[in-house]
């Protein structure tokens, strides 16, 4: 046993005795040393429930704020578009094409506003979600071959032409 357990127990064994006692002028007493006794364990252990509780609202704040969109099967997909990719000039519209399938699986609605201009409607996310995933696709694209800048825009809505622009990312 170490030194803790020894500790709980004494307190334990204390705490029985006290209870046990019953002699009527001793129960104020056997009340005032409840009293201590409980104060005493609640100090003791206290900080472990506390650690536990922050612990997990660490980890909660921690899964609201990951981010799945850089699956693998989209970069996978964006590489074998790459090796069958030969011509020059349709190199950066097969990207494109590639980028607006990738992200029209994984429910975005998006469109090419011009060669240059990528629309995304927003998903729900927030600003700082939508620039992190903006920079990783960004990455992505280009680290699988486009040579193209491009700018990314998040819009609120893109029902009825775009509505309520939010953020842009300027990939180059």
């Amino acid at each position: 046993m170490n030194d803790k357990d020894k500790e709980i127990n004494e307190l334990k064994e204390r705490l029985n005795k006290l209870e046990d006692s019953q002699n009527p002028g001793s129960e104020e007493l056997v009340d005032s040393e409840h009293e201590k006794l409980k104060k005493e364990l609640e100090q003791k252990y206290g900080w472990v429930i506390n650690i536990f509780i922050f612990i997990l609202f660490m980890a909660g704040i921690l899964w609201l704020f990951s981010d799945d969109s850089s699956s693998p099967s989209s970069a996978e997909e964006a590489k074998l578009t790459k090796q069958q990719i030969t011509p020059e000039e349709n190199i950066n519209k097969q990207y494109r094409e590639q980028i607006l399938a990738t992200l029209t699986k994984q429910d975005f609605e998006a469109y090419w506003s011009q060669e240059s201009s990528l629309w995304i409607e927003n998903p729900g996310y927030s600003s700082a979600q939508m620039e992190t995933f903006g920079y990783k696709l960004c990455d992505i694209t280009k680290g699988n071959g486009m040579k193209q800048s491009y700018i990314i825009t998040f819009w609120q809505s893109l029902r009825n032409g775009p509505n309520g622009r939010i953020l842009k990312v300027n990939c180059f």
